[in-house]
């Protein structure tokens, strides 16, 4: 019985991955000029008002700066705004809740809240 995982955020409810291959949980935020790449932070668990709660990657916008296991990364072009996290090798532990923050100036445009479950079946 393999295990799916699941992605739901406000524009997003598609199946993604299964457990034991890569899983990419999307990020994107819009860069028109060079002076919009910005520093983001991805999660574990909801977004607070502010940074990431149990930071999982960080980066200062050009290259990552920190990173707490080499199963984390970002495969996608920064210069054109995309952060999407991709997980090697997820496993069921992998299930929960992701928070990725853009550190964009304004009132709540910085959030994007991911949640990552494990289906059994299918």
């Amino acid at each position: 019985v393999s295990k799916h995982f699941f992605l739901l955020n406000r524009r997003l409810d598609s199946k993604i991955g299964v457990v034991g291959q890569n899983i990419t949980l999307p990020c994107k935020y819009r860069v028109n000029h060079q002076n919009d790449i910005t520093t983001m932070c991805w999660g574990w668990g909801s977004c607070p008002s502010s940074w990431c709660s149990q930071t999982i990657l960080w980066t200062d916008g050009r290259r990552v700066t920190e990173r707490q296991s080499s199963r984390y990364r970002l495969e996608g072009n920064f210069a054109q705004g995309d952060v999407s996290l991709t997980i090697v090798n997820a496993a069921e532990a992998d299930g929960g809740m992701y928070c990725c923050r853009v550190e964009i100036p304004g009132w709540f445009n910085d959030q994007i809240f991911v949640l990552l479950e494990n289906i059994p079946g299918g």
